[in-house]
């Protein structure tokens, strides 16, 4: 359901108070996200927002992967971490009920054609057969293999975006390839470059971590097969899960600690943090959905105040 009714859970947290309160936090984050995000939290007060009266005085924060992110979590060595968590991955020492799961951000992979290029969806299948190992391989593919038959004749060419820090061509090959190797005539090669390869021929086709700005360049839909609904990588449809190419993550903490944590986990939530992970290709949760959480956040506080 992708509506919600706060009129009554917004009428409690404005009844809702803390005592002050000042405290160390111990956070990791993922490797996979751009240091802009440790700059804002370090040079940034984190406090209660309207009546919210705490803040945390001694943020202790670290980069890391996320299976040494888990170890110093389940070790006590850290309060708060934000690491990746594969949709389908086996983590059952994180399925504790007394650990607290929330959704951050998503990493996706964007697929991208000429504008002038007439598709304007594909299925997972047919994105195996121009990516992947198959018997037929994009050189010897044209759009009209794909229906377009009045479209030019000429082979695809694919090519990739190569990131400093970043995953969206695993994350490809992952969800849409079966894990298996690209095609070796998958060329590439950073964003300029791949976008201007684009640009300059109507029959090639790229995958980006996120939706260029370019005009020349149209993003596609995406289906899981010819029955399905193809969607195309808006923040919404990410987060539903509509668009499939997707790498959830995760802001995890013990429930216990969370009335100490909260004016951390208020921040990570905050438009200015969806800011920062939006500019470094993250799909932040939708606005709402990120207010549900603090909302929820505060409810629980209250339920459970001493």
């Amino acid at each position: 359901m992708r509506c919600f009714n706060f009129t009554k859970i917004i009428c409690l947290s404005l009844c809702f108070h803390f005592v002050a309160f000042a405290s160390e936090i111990r956070m990791a984050y993922s490797d996979l996200i751009r240091d802009d995000l440790q700059n804002f939290l370090s040079d940034h007060s984190i406090s209660f927002q309207k009546n919210f009266n705490a803040e945390v005085n001694n943020l202790s924060i670290y980069k890391s992967g996320s299976l040494p992110m888990i170890e110093d979590f389940l070790s006590d060595r850290l309060d708060l971490c934000i690491l990746a968590i594969p949709e389908g991955s086996d983590l059952p020492i994180l399925e504790d009920d007394k650990l607290v799961k929330i959704p951050l951000a998503y990493k996706s992979s964007i697929v991208v054609v000429n504008r002038d290029n007439a598709i304007s969806e594909l299925t997972v299948d047919q994105l195996f057969k121009l990516f992947g190992i198959t018997g037929s391989t994009a050189s010897m593919l044209s759009w009209r293999d794909f229906g377009l038959a009045s479209f030019s004749t000429s082979f695809i060419k694919a090519y990739s975006v190569q990131e400093d820090i970043g995953i969206s061509s695993d994350l490809f090959r992952y969800t849409a390839l079966n894990s298996m190797a690209f095609n070796s005539n998958v060329e590439f090669g950073q964003m300029e470059e791949v976008e201007r390869r684009i640009v300059q021929d109507k029959t090639a086709i790229g995958l980006f971590p996120s939706i260029p700005e370019n005009p020349n360049l149209k993003v596609l839909f995406i289906a899981q097969d010819d029955e399905s609904i193809a969607y195309g990588p808006s923040i919404d449809n990410i987060y539903y899960s509509d668009y499939i190419i997707r790498l959830p993550f995760y802001i995890v903490y013990n429930i216990r600690d969370t009335k100490r944590l909260y004016p951390l986990i208020n921040t990570l939530l905050s438009d200015s943090v969806a800011e920062i992970l939006e500019a470094n290709h993250f799909f932040p949760l939708p606005k709402v959905i990120r207010e549900k959480y603090i909302i929820d956040t505060q409810l629980y506080l209250q339920e459970n105040e001493e």
